[in-house]
């Protein structure tokens, strides 16, 4: 599976609802977390770099999951060649007060198997 993230939201009954990174809905509807797939683990750079470009968003439309600045992070595991893939994790990122700032957020949460829908196919039309 290749890489990809983008933008969580809420519909009216409070599901999530995955948005594209280039999808015009991300500018019009708030925004509450950041989806991953194609990674094997959290500490993989591709998916700090989705979590700090969502916490440095500057559109109007964003508005935080939780207190603090605490915001939503869906996962979507990358198992190892031949094994199932697990189902989506997700977690509560926190900002952090951190000396260094590549420690500025911190992880809480735990991993729920939860019934959630597929990441969105891409919008540049790779597979």
């Amino acid at each position: 599976r290749r890489r990809a993230t983008g933008w969580l939201t809420l519909e009216q009954s409070r599901k999530l609802v995955l948005l594209g990174e280039r999808e015009p809905a991300a500018s019009q509807v708030p925004l509450v977390g950041v989806w991953v797939t194609g990674e094997a683990s959290l500490d993989s750079p591709y998916v700090w770099a989705a979590t700090a470009r969502f916490s440095r968003l500057a559109a109007p439309a964003v508005t935080k999951a939780g207190p603090g600045g605490a915001f939503l992070l869906l996962v979507y595991q990358t198992p190892p060649a031949g094994e199932p893939a697990p189902p989506p994790a997700l977690y509560e990122v926190a900002p952090a007060q951190a000396a260094h700032p590549a420690a500025a957020h911190t992880l809480y949460g735990v991993s729920m198997a939860v019934p959630l829908p597929p990441p969105p196919p891409r919008s540049d039309g790779a597979d």
